[in-house]
Parts: C-alpha cells; sequence; structure tokens
C-alpha cells in the first residue's frame, strides 16, 4: 500500500467492505545473524487508514518473523489494528440503560473484552452481571445456587431458562476456577442470554406499557 491509495476495509461504525483512504505507510526491518552461519530478519509496518465514510482513523499493524512462515516458505504476516475491530456491537436498546448503572458500565467491559480476544475476561464478566442482576432483583440469598433458585422461584425466569443460564454461568465458573478459556462462540451464547433477560427485566415491560396507552379497554366502543 502507499499514501493516496484507496482500499476496502472494515469501519467499526460503516461496515465490512468500505473505502479508505491511506493516509501515511511506516515500515521497519531489522536482521540479525546468529553464530556467523545463520540470518534471521523481521518487520513492521504501520499503515494509517481514514474512512471515507464517517472519517474514522484506525492504524493497521502488519508484522513478520522470517522463522515463522507458511507452507509455501513466505512468512506468516501478523495483522492487528487500533483501535480493534467490534467484534460484536451493542444491541440498539443498549443506549436507554442508565450509563452511571454498575450493570450498563459491566456490559460495556464484557464489549470491551470481546473487541480485544479477551474470551476469558469476558466470560467472567457476564457471569458477574448475571449474578449482579439476580441481587439486583432479589437480593443476596448467601450463595450463587441460592441466588440462581430464588430468581426462579421469584418468577424473573422459567425453568426452561435457568437451565440455559446455568449453562452460561458454567462458562464463567470454568474460567474462574478451573483455567477454562472458551471460544467467541461459547461467550456469544452467554451473552445472547445476558442481553435478553436485561432487556427483558429493565427495558421491554415499560416498552410494552407505553406501547398500549393509547389502546381503548375492552368493552368500550371507539364510536
Amino acid at each position: 500500500m502507499k499514501t493516496g491509495e484507496v482500499i476496502k476495509d472494515l469501519c467499526n461504525s460503516c461496515g465490512p467492505s468500505v473505502n479508505y483512504t491511506v493516509k501515511n505507510v511506516l515500515r521497519r526491518t531489522d536482521s540479525e545473524v546468529f553464530e556467523g552461519q545463520f540470518e534471521v530478519s523481521w518487520g513492521d509496518s504501520y499503515t494509517v487508514l481514514q474512512c471515507n465514510g464517517c472519517d474514522a482513523v484506525k492504524i493497521k499493524h502488519n508484522d513478520w518473523f522470517s522463522e515463522d512462515v507458511e507452507a509455501d516458505g513466505r512468512p506468516v504476516v501478523n495483522t492487528r489494528y487500533y483501535p480493534p475491530t467490534i467484534f460484536r456491537k451493542q444491541p440498539t436498546w443498549f443506549r436507554e440503560l442508565d450509563t452511571e448503572w454498575h450493570i450498563t458500565k459491566l456490559m460495556k467491559e464484557v464489549y470491551s473484552a470481546l473487541q480485544n480476544d479477551c474470551p476469558s475476561l469476558a466470560a467472567m464478566g457476564v457471569r458477574a452481571i448475571l449474578e449482579a442482576i439476580m441481587i439486583d432483583k432479589i437480593g443476596d440469598q448467601g450463595s450463587f445456587t441460592k441466588n440462581l433458585k430464588a430468581f426462579e422461584i421469584e418468577g424473573y425466569i422459567s425453568k426452561i431458562q435457568l437451565e440455559i443460564l446455568d449453562k452460561a454461568l458454567e462458562l464463567g465458573h470454568a474460567s474462574i476456577h478451573r483455567g477454562f478459556v472458551p471460544n467467541n462462540g461459547q461467550v456469544v451464547f452467554s451473552l445472547d442470554l445476558t442481553e435478553t433477560i436485561v432487556h427483558h427485566l429493565y427495558l421491554l415491560k415499560e416498552s410494552a406499557s407505553l406501547a398500549v396507552k393509547d389502546i381503548p379497554p375492552r368493552g368500550k366502543s371507539n364510536a
């Protein structure tokens, strides 16, 4: 790539395959000879890109090492972006939550962990969010198991949801206590459930009330 060139890349705001203009390219290479017999080399390139849609700027960093090669002998090129590419966008209703609410802050940290390829931290964060929701609704019953059971008994979740919730929580338990590193698909599953619970318990009830407030009661005519 060279300065002024237009390329296709993903924009966190505009979406995939949008036009970017290359604003600058910086390259660095180096090498070293070991024991006077063999040479290894490495290099970096930093490309400053600006989105032609929203004007957002990001840096694409490529690096390679001569001893890390593909099957055909070419060096493996590792690519990172700053800021990182968004792995999962926040739901559209997220902006309706109180920005100072502790659960909102926890959810932001989970999205950030996913964006920065930290699935274990994301799984732990999901567990923390779910526990915070349970305590907010039914108080602290003294243990995680008791909180979960009381959450169901009080009607905040169904028996089927309880079984799913238990699986999502297990990801966090395993990450904290057993050194388990979940894949992105597993974290997305638990985050899907968490978003559903937050939306259902904190936003949907009010939205439903607003949606039906102008509907005339049964037994009365509109005439």
